[in-house]
């Protein structure tokens, strides 16, 4: 389970939640998002909330990996928030993934 948190300071129609996972090495492993799978986020109300990820299952080689975390609306074209490096899950194998602030 991935929790993106938020702060809207104004109302965003047609709001779509991405990540992006991709390799030490820069390689994107898997990019999905609300907007990928059909899924409608029709109106975020101003202040503070979360979206929620649930993946059942990636096919990960042991290693580290990087977040791309975005935050944007299709309706606007516009992107309200892009983070990359958000994470640095660290998987090792039989482990569940686990993540840890990016170090800046």
């Amino acid at each position: 389970m991935i929790r993106l948190h938020y702060h809207a300071n104004e109302p965003i129609e047609r709001v779509n939640f991405g990540l992006r996972l991709y390799t030490e090495l820069g390689t994107l492993v898997s990019a999905t998002g609300t907007w990928h799978h059909g899924l409608e986020v029709r109106l975020l109300p101003p202040g503070d909330g979360y979206g929620e990820l649930e993946i059942d299952s990636l096919n990960l080689m042991p290693g580290r990996y990087y977040l791309t975390l975005i935050l944007s609306s299709w309706l606007e074209a516009r992107v309200y928030d892009f983070i990359e490096n958000a994470g640095l899950p660290r998987y090792r194998r039989g482990a569940h993934l686990r993540t840890q602030p990016a170090s800046r």
